[in-house]
């Protein structure tokens, strides 16, 4: 249930370099499950690098109760950004599993209302747009909040195959809404 999807490569490489010269620095949080297993709830980067580093243990602070999500969700966000789609899908966790409306969100990530809203909105996106953005760190959330206008899929994956060539403006995606928009009035 960790909110990061998708690991750099060379970030992670960079990361293990510098776990086996200098040890994990920052301790990772975990917590145990109903069957007694432990679960990272933050530093999953960090705790998959000493993996790697074959280190056999690391510095980690058990917690008992509280937010988990939450406190994954934060530290993802603080430490190293995710991208916009597996930002979205970790606030739709919060509002699915702990019943958060986006005003509770917003006081707990300390972003706009607006803002909440907006990164909810790509949940909507086609699944094919949203799992090559899961693999592309290019893709922005402003970007794809424009290939989010298309409305129906078929637009939304033309917008967003122009958003690749860097050809989406806001001429195009206007053309895009205003095409659908004359069909509706033509078949009226």
């Amino acid at each position: 249930n960790q909110p990061r999807k998708y690991f750099d490569e060379q970030a992670m490489d960079e990361l293990v370099t510098s776990i086996q010269k200098h040890g994990v620095l920052q301790p990772v949080l975990f917590r145990r499950d109903e069957q007694g297993n432990l679960i990272v709830i933050s530093g999953e980067r960090r705790f998959r690098a000493a993996q790697q580093a074959k280190m056999e243990t690391v510095p980690a602070i058990y917690l008992d109760g509280g937010n988990n999500a939450e406190i994954a969700l934060v530290e993802n966000l603080v430490r190293e950004n995710l991208n916009p789609i597996e930002e979205a899908e970790a606030l739709d966790a919060l509002r699915k599993e702990l019943g958060y409306k986006n005003v509770q969100i917003s006081a707990a990530l300390g972003k706009a209302e607006s803002t909440i809203s907006d990164i909810l909105s790509l949940i909507k996106l086609p699944e094919s747009v949203k799992k090559e953005c899961r693999q592309n760190p290019k893709c922005t959330r402003r970007g794809l909040l424009k290939v989010l206008k298309g409305n129906d899929e078929k637009t939304m994956l033309k917008l967003f195959d122009k958003y690749k060539k860097n050809e989406l403006t806001d001429e195009v995606v206007r053309a895009a809404q205003s095409e659908k928009k004359t069909k509706v009035e033509d078949w009226k």
